[in-house]
């Protein structure tokens, strides 16, 4: 991460604690969650960095963190926050593209064959809308 009181967990279980426990005597205030997240790994996290003022998490990852713990977190006096940053591959067509091609799939169903996009495609564009 960008400043040296910010922390990456990432990786396997197994690895998890040796990076928590390599990094214990370090002064850390921020812990960047990229791992499912368990009771044994914030009970290592809150051992090992007493100064934590936040733990960031993935969007995905934030479901799988049960409202007690952000409650114990939390009244612990660590903020828990969800990543606004999108991970994964970005997507081939912008959203005004995207536009175009339904608009266009609505006149002529066969014309979005030139885009390389499936008719599947397009119709799961259609109900995010």
């Amino acid at each position: 991460m960008s400043s040296a009181n910010t922390l990456e967990i990432k990786g396997k279980r197994s690895e998890i604690g040796n990076i928590i426990i390599s990094s214990k005597g370090n002064s850390i205030e921020n812990v960047s969650l990229l791992a499912k997240p368990s009771k044994k790994i914030f009970f290592l996290i809150l051992n090992a960095f007493p100064n934590l003022k936040k733990i960031t998490v993935g969007k995905g990852l934030a479901r799988q963190v049960s409202k007690r713990q952000i409650e114990a977190l939390e009244k612990t006096g660590i903020a828990v926050e969800m990543e606004k940053k999108r991970r994964g591959r970005k997507n081939k067509y912008t959203g005004q593209e995207r536009k175009e091609i339904i608009r266009e799939f609505r006149k002529d169903k066969s014309s979005v064959s030139k885009y390389r996009v499936t008719e599947r495609t397009v119709y799961n564009w259609m109900k995010k809308q």
